[in-house]
């Protein structure tokens, strides 16, 4: 295999929002890259110009957020390595691998910029969390054909998978920062199978947990329709965090504009989510704070993310309703949020794009029909997915706390089979990214 030369310090100014470094595609498992400056660079050379994003509220912020009055990475770039990478063996190369909520006008805004600054598409590669990348781009590019000539060459990987099993064998292995520990409502843990032996005839306090950090319009109809069911006490909800909203841009709406079409649902759902905004943040059950933490002035994060493995809250409930990270696009992005419930030996239910369960599936996992009725997956009409699932969580909190009881423990091989699949999942993303660059660069 060929090594690949990365150029890096390209630019001198002082960027903010983007960089230009490897960031998380920095790699042992592929090997050595030769590193190299401009004044390394030579005519012939076959070369990468790494592109980190950053900002999830600005989606693929590949934008300066200093006094540049907002230019791209492209404006900044030096003009002989504009010129290699147009007529040459450069190739840029965008990393976004933390994220994967990609829309459609993400690639116009790039496909956009790279024509004004006459780079052909083809010599640009996009990395994304986005596990449906290709078939998203394949669909716009056929509603663009004039602007999609050359085409942008998308790379899928699953990174917050990969990373949440890596987190989750550090806290076992007790090799992580346990600083955590007395900044966050609980310790890092994990239920395991004994947990489950030990609690078989023990009847749990709630029916399920929901955790929303981030508002969203789906994500606060859902909640709102939780409360307007009566359904509360059965669960353990959050919902929103005043300073992680202002920062990601989360906004309460006065209506629900971003789905549900039908007049009388909309008025239904809207006058639901006007009722509970006086309960604004809400903790789950009180004792966790989704905003970020401190310690000395540092920020370590938050209460609701990676870090936030508490077997305590999974202990107490029978399935979670995990509301994604996409809800409405034609992305499909699995974040850690749904690798929490498979770590800790419970079912869930997915709020989130179609076809979600079907792409969990594809890579070795089971999800839970007939226990669950899943046909809400299938369905592409986002309202009638979102009533679907609601019925669903309605159904189950009908049941009583005996036969729920009962229902949980009937899937006990599939949660064990889960939680070990992603316990010994091969990581794979870093060499998958880097075998398809070499491919196509060398041909």
């Amino acid at each position: 295999m060929k090594k690949i030369n990365i150029l890096l310090n390209t630019y001198t100014e002082q960027l903010d929002g983007w960089s230009n470094s490897l960031g998380n595609l920095e790699s042992t498992d592929f090997g050595e890259f030769n590193k190299i400056q401009i004044s390394d660079l030579k005519d012939d050379s076959y070369f990468i110009l790494p592109i980190s994003c950053g900002g999830l509220h600005r989606y693929l912020d590949i934008l300066d957020r200093g006094g540049s009055g907002g230019k791209t990475f492209l404006y900044f770039l030096d003009d002989r390595v504009r010129n290699l990478i147009c007529e040459g063996n450069g190739y840029i190369l965008i990393i976004y691998i933390h994220e994967g909520h990609i829309q459609h006008q993400n690639y116009k805004d790039l496909h956009n910029e790279l024509l004004k600054y006459q780079i052909p598409a083809n010599k640009v590669f996009f990395v994304s969390s986005n596990i449906s990348g290709k078939k998203q781009y394949k669909n716009f590019c056929d509603k663009m054909p004039t602007l999609t000539k050359f085409k942008i060459n998308i790379i899928e990987v699953n990174h917050m998978l990969e990373s949440s099993v890596e987190i989750y064998k550090q806290v076992l292995d007790n090799n992580y920062n346990t600083d955590l520990d007395e900044l966050l409502p609980y310790k890092q843990s994990f239920v395991n199978k004994q947990d489950l032996d030990d609690m078989r005839d023990m009847i749990r306090e709630k029916y399920f947990l929901s955790y929303n950090r981030v508002i969203r319009e789906y994500r606060l109809a859902l909640i709102a329709m939780i409360y307007e069911m009566g359904l509360p006490d059965k669960g353990i909800i959050s919902l929103g965090a005043r300073e992680v909203d202002t920062a990601f841009g989360g906004v309460w709406p006065d209506y629900i504009s971003d789905f549900i079409e039908d007049k009388k649902q909309n008025e239904i759902v809207s006058d639901a989510v006007k009722k509970i905004k006086l309960l604004y943040p809400i903790d789950a059950d009180g004792d966790i704070d989704a905003n970020w933490v401190y310690r000395d002035g540092e920020r370590w994060g938050g209460a609701v993310g990676q870090w936030s493995n508490f077997s305590h809250q999974y202990k107490r409930i029978y399935f979670n309703v995990v509301t994604e990270s996409c809800y409405y696009e034609d992305c499909i992005y699995m974040s850690e949020k749904v690798f929490k419930p498979i770590s800790n030996l419970v079912p869930f239910i997915i709020v989130s794009n179609p076809f979600f369960l079907a792409k969990l599936r594809e890579i070795g996992f089971k999800t839970f029909s007939p226990w669950i009725d899943e046909s809400y997956d299938e369905e592409t009409n986002n309202d009638k997915r979102f009533f679907m699932i609601l019925d669903e969580v309605k159904r189950l909190c009908n049941m009583t706390k005996k036969e729920i009881h009962k229902w949980y423990y009937e899937m006990e091989d599939i949660l064990i089979y889960n939680q070990d699949h992603f316990a010994n999942y091969k990581l794979q993303d870093h060499k998958k990214v880097w075998n398809e660059i070499t491919e196509i660069m060398y041909g």
